[in-house]
């Protein structure tokens, strides 16, 4: 079992690696030639980096809002859970003071709102509102915590699961770039902000609360498609129970109701079909009558040879079939007959007079045949 420094120790390193691939990219490359692109990438491939060289150890989470989500869902114990998030914010923020370090290099540079830090209405960078900016957070934390968990099972390949949440950070990197300057994460938020001012800092509640909010819905999303049930997470409580078996209920007839219309299709058109027969089957007008109704003998005798006397022509194709089977066994018996004599005709008339004599070949053979 690994210990908890391990772990705390772990989290630190992957979290400041991943503040100095991804907030370094922001910071010190700035907008770049593909803008938010460049930020996007350098996210998502440190985390691919970290889960790979971290993995094995903590899990490479880097985020206190994954880590809650895995509490949610009791995947990680609660007091396991508290060193994860220490090691988090300590890693978090020793990156961010690296990234510092490097763009004070620069004469007159300063990090007062100038140091990727997340925000709204004049500090967004689309001037998104605040309504926006709590929308984007919880929508791109619980993407990030329905990945996780989906690719944590035994069902999912433990070499891709890098990958994946490396792939997902980029995505909504790339979603809310524009809308707050993509967070998703408590502790990237924080660690920007103590650099960035106070402004920075008076909005910082929403990037903390809202990500948390975000898991649970990520959890949830997680517990509609996953076999675990809702009793085997930390959700499991009156309400939740209600909700789900209302949402169960609804469910169950909404796709009866699906199923009942096309069965009720299928029925309808059989019986339409079965009607069609009937009707043909049940005609008042009389075999006679439609041949009849012809213009003279030659169509007569047509429509005859086309729809009627079926049954004796299939009588008529299954006697001649007959014959011909009878004719042809007929001729298979003579030509094997005919053969056989030939070949015992040829071995008599050209046996060698000082070769000894062929096995079954007597003088009653050659003078039969």
């Amino acid at each position: 079992m690994i210990s908890n420094a391990r772990l705390l120790g772990a989290e630190a390193i992957a979290s400041a690696i991943v503040m100095i691939g991804g907030l370094g990219t922001a910071v010190l490359a700035g907008g770049g030639v593909f803008g938010p692109l460049s930020t996007a990438l350098g996210f998502g491939l440190t985390l691919i980096v970290v889960s790979y060289t971290v993995g094995h150890v903590s899990g490479a989470h880097v985020n206190p809002a994954v880590t809650f989500g895995l509490v949610l869902a009791r995947k990680l114990e609660t007091g396991r859970a508290v060193f994860y998030w220490i090691g988090q914010v300590i890693g978090s923020l020793v990156g961010a003071l690296i990234v510092w370090g490097l763009a004070g290099g620069v004469e007159g540079w300063s990090s007062t709102n100038n140091f990727a830090a997340n925000g709204w209405d004049r500090w967004s960078p689309g001037g998104f509102g605040l309504g926006s900016v709590m929308m984007i957070e919880v929508i791109t934390a619980a993407i990030w915590v329905f990945v996780v968990l989906s690719t944590g099972g035994r069902s999912f390949s433990p070499g891709a699961r890098g990958v994946a949440a490396g792939l997902t950070l980029v995505m909504i990197t790339l979603i809310a770039t524009t809308v707050d300057g993509a967070s998703a994460n408590p502790a990237r938020s924080l660690a920007a902000a103590v650099f960035s001012g106070t402004d920075a800092l008076a909005q910082l509640w929403v990037f903390i609360v809202f990500p948390l909010v975000g898991a649970i819905v990520g959890v949830i999303a997680w517990l509609a498609l996953d076999p675990a049930t809702l009793e085997s997470t930390m959700l499991d409580n009156d309400v939740t129970r209600k909700v789900r078996d209302v949402a169960d209920a609804v469910g169950d007839r909404a796709v009866g109701a699906v199923e009942n219309a096309g069965l009720d299709g299928y029925r309808a058109g059989n019986d339409e079909a079965a009607a069609r027969r009937n009707r043909q089957r049940m005609n008042p007008a009389p075999r006679q009558a439609r041949i009849n109704a012809c213009d003279g003998e030659q169509d007569r005798s047509r429509w005859r040879v086309r729809s009627g006397d079926r049954k004796r022509d299939r009588g008529t194709r299954r006697d001649r079939a007959a014959e011909r089977s009878e004719h042809r066994s007929f001729d298979e018996r003579i030509k094997r007959f005919g053969r056989a004599r030939r070949v015992r005709i040829r071995a008599a008339v050209f046996q060698h007079p000082r070769a000894p004599p062929r096995a079954g070949l007597t003088e009653r053979t050659i003078a039969a045949a």
